[in-house]
């Protein structure tokens, strides 16, 4: 059972997690930008190449070398924020957004290292566990984070639907990698850089952020 000062201390992270709603924005706009651009040279260049040249694992791991850059990218970004704000990198908000967003991670690493092979079904896998993980952060992240949860679940659940009769009958790798390398750029590669798009820090005439999000996050503050 959780005890009052533990809940407390619960409710002023998410506190402090939405107060920085529009920062947090700014940041994973940044990062969605270089995702999104890196997965449509990249899935547009194995889409193009990988059926002549390259292995299904080795398009595995050409992928996953994506995911690192971007990763690290988002890691810097918010490095480089923390430290002009003069705060802790490590803090608790990050704490419970990695709490919060590792289960749906960890068992995407479990299912790559299952089907290395399979990238076909390794593409589906991903974009589910993504948007479980996005999804995962609702309750603090700022709502656009859920909107791009979504519409990577919507386009996982409706592939799978599509798709699931003809996955086992994809004997030939140019078949493989035309859905797996199409996929990965049309999801992580165009949602991302329509989310960074949508989503880009603007400020109004007035110099102050031109945000919705600010309007939740004052309604929250009010609500304490």
């Amino acid at each position: 059972m959780l005890r009052p000062a533990d809940a407390e201390e619960h409710l002023r992270v998410i506190r402090s997690l939405m107060e920085r709603a529009t920062i947090y924005r700014a940041i994973s706009a940044q990062a969605a930008l270089l995702g999104g651009l890196l997965s449509l040279l990249v899935g547009g260049f194995l889409w193009w190449r990988a059926p002549q040249t390259i292995a299904a694992t080795q398009q595995t791991l050409i992928w996953l070398g994506v995911l690192v850059i971007t990763g690290a990218g988002n890691f810097i970004f918010l490095w480089e924020d923390a430290r002009r704000r003069r705060e802790s990198f490590v803090s608790a908000g990050m704490k419970m957004a990695l709490r919060a967003l590792c289960p749906s991670f960890l068992a995407a690493g479990v299912a790559t290292a299952r089907w290395a092979d399979r990238p076909e079904v390794l593409a589906l896998i991903w974009s589910v566990s993504y948007a479980l993980a996005l999804l995962s952060t609702s309750h603090f992240a700022p709502r656009s984070i859920a909107y791009l949860g979504w519409a990577f679940l919507i386009a996982s659940m409706a592939c799978i639907l599509a798709s699931c009769a003809r996955l086992d009958e994809w004997t030939s790798l140019s078949e493989r990698a035309a859905f797996f390398n199409g996929y990965m750029a049309l999801t992580f590669g165009l949602f991302h850089a329509a989310y960074a798009l949508c989503t880009w820090p603007r400020r109004s005439a007035a110099g102050s952020p031109a945000d919705p999000e600010i309007a939740r996050t004052d309604s929250f503050q009010d609500s304490q």
